[in-house]
Parts: structure tokens; C-alpha cells; sequence
């Protein structure tokens, strides 16, 4: 089930009257907005949530709207009440509220509407990188290629 509606997307991104953005155009949006909030979320949630909290539904409403006015409006509308770049900046980038990356970083907890409790924590780990040959090579420029020594004692192994 989608975080957000229709209706909240297009109240959200002001365009109730405006039947020239098609139905189709904000409901693939909507999926788009579902996906990336997933992706944030996953590593710290267990999906899908046991309850949608007001505050996700909300994100989402907000990140379709930025996506429509980035469609509509592009970077003419920069510093405007139709900057969809900066909605955008407000839920990923901004180092004050940047609501997503800050929720995957365990600093803000998603909690019920219902109980006022956090919601069910995911229990997978993930590894932060995975060691290769290339790994260990100190001369390896490649950022991506070169992480971390495997482990080491008097060598390095």
C-alpha cells in the first residue's frame, strides 16, 4: 500500500484544479516516493511497517509534490513556492532536517500513532564494504576498490 494518496499528492504539490498532470504521471511518482522512503528506511525498520505513521505518510506526500514541480516547473522555479529542488534538499540533503538520511541514521525514530512506541526494528546487518584482493592495496587510488585492511598483526593479512 502507498504511503500517500492521490489527493494529498496533489494538495501537497498544488495543483488540485490542474487536470493537465495526469493521473497516471503522479501515481508513478507515488511509487517512486514509496521506493526511495523504503530504501532509507529498510536498513533501520522492518518492512513492510506494522503501521504507516502520519509522519511517513507526510514525507511522502511532500516528496511526491517536489517531484511534480520538478516535472512542471524544472529549475525556473528556483527560490519560489514551486522549487520542488529545494522540498527535495528539505527530506535528503539539508544538514538540519534532512528527514530521511537522519531517520536512517538512527537519529529519528518512527514511532505509532496508536501506541506512541518505535515500530519494529529491523534484525538483518549488512556489511559497510566488502574486502577483495584490491582491498588491502595501499596504492590503489580507486576509492571504491580500496576500502580497509582485512585485519592486521605485525602484517597485514
Amino acid at each position: 500500500m502507498a504511503y500517500t494518496t492521490l489527493e494529498k499528492s496533489r494538495i501537497a504539490a498544488g495543483i488540485v484544479g490542474n487536470l493537465n498532470i495526469t493521473t497516471a504521471s503522479i501515481e508513478s511518482k507515488i511509487l517512486m516516493a514509496d521506493g526511495v522512503i523504503n530504501g532509507k528506511i529498510s536498513d533501520v525498520y522492518s518492512l513492510p511497517l506494522s503501521e504507516e505513521p502520519e509522519f511517513i505518510k507526510e514525507l511522502a506526500s511532500q516528496m511526491v509534490s517536489a517531484f511534480i514541480l520538478i516535472d512542471e516547473y524544472g529549475k525556473e522555479a528556483q527560490d519560489s513556492d514551486k522549487d520542488g529542488y529545494k522540498r527535495l534538499d528539505l527530506l535528503f540533503n539539508d544538514k538540519q532536517t534532512g528527514i530521511l538520511d537522519r531517520i536512517q541514521k538512527k537519529q529519528i525514530k518512527l514511532i505509532s500513532d496508536t501506541s506512541s512506541t518505535e515500530l519494529d526494528r529491523a534484525n538483518t546487518l549488512r556489511a559497510s564494504y566488502r574486502p577483495t584482493a584490491l582491498s588491502s592495496d595501499k596504492d590503489q587510488a580507486d576509492p571504491d576498490i580500496r576500502t580497509r585492511e582485512k585485519f592486521g598483526m605485525n602484517n597485514t593479512y
